[in-house]
């Protein structure tokens, strides 16, 4: 039986996946280790402005169109899925997991 009261932790995600949220968490120089992905809105902990959150969707649309692994771990198949398809998956997951975007007057 598994303890609800549990930190999900980092290390509790397959591969591909741990590597997608181990690179959004660097790119806002955050720790994963220190996120409890079990709690409500974790990903609200963090921001990042509108040139990160791009650079970041880029880096993972390349990664999953050229992992046969992170397509088969997400997707549940591995065959090749069309670049725009992708983009939308990965607009997805940045609009529910993604960080909060900065507001200008929180980059002052």
């Amino acid at each position: 039986m598994k303890d609800k009261n549990k930190k999900q932790s980092i290390d509790d995600f397959g591969p591909c996946l741990k590597k997608i949220l181990s690179k959004m968490c660097q790119v806002v120089g955050a720790d994963p280790s220190d996120i409890d992905f079990k709690t409500d809105n974790w990903y609200s902990t963090y921001s990042w402005s509108q040139t990160v959150e791009s650079g970041f969707k880029k880096w993972m649309v390349n990664y999953i169109r050229t992992t046969t692994a992170a397509r088969k771990e997400l997707f549940g198949f591995g065959y090749y899925v069309k670049k725009d398809a992708v983009e939308r998956e990965v607009d997805m997951f940045v609009l529910n997991y993604g960080w909060r975007t900065a507001r200008y007057r929180d980059t002052e």
